[in-house]
């Protein structure tokens, strides 16, 4: 054939073969294809037995193959093409999602493309239009998705199921987690926290019911040596912005020797002093003292002996401030 100064050249070959041969094995083909210009496309069946073990092929030869159902233009159970193999397993009616199908079971005008019963050519592309994936039980090592990863029963933003899309954002419901979660950044209508370690937190609004928030703060020591003047025998640092602090002080005055006088008094970040004790007479001092204070800062115990020439030791010194957050 001849056009445009050309010549084109169409072939249909069906060839059928059998042959016995004399080491007993024996084969049977049958072929059909098509030839235009040189490019070749078919399929064919072969059977062989050698030795008694049977062997048999179905070869198609084509750039994309389709199997498709007559009665549902655009529904198509399975195909292959350039891209790989995309199939359904659908076969029922029921199954198909679209509109235009036919009763199910149907036969009769259908059509699929440019393909038609009346003997047509398959055209067109197979693309996520016409061709729906339905895998019942999966095993992949790796895949690359180009769309959306979802649930059947996602309806969308605030509905039910599960949404992880392309762009990485995941939605769902409730989520559980046996490891950590890092994140830049974190926010939540409501939560609900058992225990937390935060580094720097700003919060612009803080309800607190009752004393939820304290702050204890504790501070020992013993064996301190005492001199005729106060000085520091122990001190800590409490702040509770503003709100009221109770302390407990326990110190016990010990001397070697004879009765003598001991002294404590507990002073408060501005040098306040806000408890004392001083008594003689005694060859041990076992003192406790309560007070309390709104300033925040340094709180300080301070003892002194009130004779010269002996030993004497503040033992046994503890100090302990509770204060609330509000």
């Amino acid at each position: 054939l001849t056009s445009g100064g050309q010549t084109i050249r169409a072939a249909l070959l069906q060839e059928s073969r059998t042959r016995a041969n004399a080491d007993g094995s024996l084969g049977a083909q049958w072929t059909l294809k098509t030839d235009i210009n040189g490019y070749i496309s078919g399929f064919g069946f072969a059977s062989t037995a050698n030795n008694a073990t049977p062997t048999s092929e179905f070869i198609i030869r084509a750039d994309k193959f389709a199997v498709v159902m007559p009665g549902y233009g655009e529904h198509v159970p399975f195909a292959i093409g350039p891209s790989g193999a995309e199939f359904t397993g659908l076969t029922n009616w029921a199954n198909v999602r679209g509109s235009g199908k036919p009763a199910n079971n149907a036969t009769v005008g259908a059509t699929f493309g440019g393909y038609n019963g009346a003997g047509g050519n398959i055209s067109g592309t197979i693309t996520p239009g016409n061709v729906s994936t339905y895998i019942a039980n999966a095993a992949i090592g790796n895949a690359q998705i180009g769309g959306n990863i979802y649930s059947s029963n996602w309806t969308r933003w605030g509905g039910s199921g599960w949404l992880l899309d392309r762009s990485g954002n995941f939605y769902g419901n409730n989520i559980y987690a046996r490891g950590d979660i890092e994140a830049s950044s974190l926010k939540a209508n409501t939560a609900m926290v058992n225990r937390a370690n935060i580094v720097n937190a700003a919060v612009d609004t803080l309800q607190i019911a009752g004393n939820a928030v304290t702050v204890p703060v504790h501070a020992r020591t013993t064996g301190v040596s005492l001199s005729l003047n106060y000085t520091d025998v122990i001190t800590a640092p409490i702040d509770t912005l503003g709100s009221l602090v109770s302390i407990f002080v326990s110190i016990t005055g010990r001397k070697e020797l004879d009765a003598w006088r001991f002294a404590v008094r507990v002073l408060s970040p501005s040098g306040a002093v806000l408890a004392t004790y001083d008594q003689s007479a005694l060859l041990t001092h076992s003192v406790n003292l309560i007070t309390s204070s709104y300033e925040a800062g340094t709180y300080r115990v301070q003892a002194l002996r009130g004779s010269s020439g002996i030993n004497a030791f503040a033992d046994n010194v503890s100090l302990f401030m509770i204060g609330t957050k509000r």
